[in-house]
């Protein structure tokens, strides 16, 4: 049996964000699992159905290998989003007061801790 080893780019860049391979996970939503899971690879791809185990490994891995720059690219990445939230709020403190008391009326209820125990994570959630 002959081995014919295939090129795979598990992280890509692609539209100025990094992300596994073809998916529409982000590198940042893959290394915050890895964090808050004990930095245990195998929690990946329980979060991410789309992302391999092997994926998953090579993406810790390219962190690991570029940890001080991603660190500060995730953490500008975090301050624009708190910008851009921020900005949004105070453009519509109304419609942002409404939706939290929704979501307040919707915990008080169980509804969201029973919707959220049956829902896989999203990539397009606020970054971590």
């Amino acid at each position: 049996m002959a081995i014919h080893p295939q090129a795979v780019e598990h992280v890509q860049e692609r539209d100025g964000e990094l992300y596994i391979g073809q998916s529409r996970v982000t590198l940042s939503s893959v290394i915050a699992v890895w964090n808050q899971e004990g930095q245990r690879p195998e929690s990946i791809p329980a979060a991410y159905p789309t992302v391999s185990l092997a994926a998953a490994y090579s993406a810790v891995a390219y962190y690991l290998d570029h940890q001080e720059e991603l660190d500060r690219y995730f953490e500008e990445g975090r301050r624009e989003f708190e910008r851009l939230r921020a900005e949004n709020r105070a453009a519509d403190p109304s419609f942002h007061s409404d939706i939290r008391q929704r979501i307040e009326a919707l915990r008080h209820a169980d509804f969201l801790d029973g919707a959220a125990q049956n829902q896989p994570r999203d990539a397009d959630t606020e970054p971590n």
